[in-house]
């Protein structure tokens, strides 16, 4: 995993929170990843803004990715999101 080799990994899924899981879906997310709730953000142009590389894998509105200032990161969408493909250093995968 990269976050145990010194290598920061934050997670934007506005599906995902752990404050809403609860029961046996919660208690496998934190003996999976412990880590989870740090990870998860809420802020996915902060999110972009901070990262060097962003691997997207889930399709989300076009006004979401409107609002994301790229800068120069290497981008690899395994969902195919067509919002994205015009931005520089984009490589489409396994689709």
């Amino acid at each position: 995993m990269l976050g145990g080799k010194g290598h920061p990994v934050r997670i934007y899924d506005s599906h995902l929170a752990v404050g809403r899981m609860i029961g046996a879906n919660l208690q496998f997310a934190l003996d999976t990843i412990p880590h989870l709730a740090d990870a998860l953000t809420a802020d996915l142009p902060g999110l972009v803004a901070d990262s060097d590389v962003v691997i997207v894998s889930h399709r989300l509105t076009p006004e979401a990715w409107e609002s994301v200032g790229w800068s120069g990161q290497v981008i690899l969408d395994v969902a195919g999101v067509k919002a994205i493909e015009s931005v520089p250093n984009y490589c489409g995968l396994y689709w």
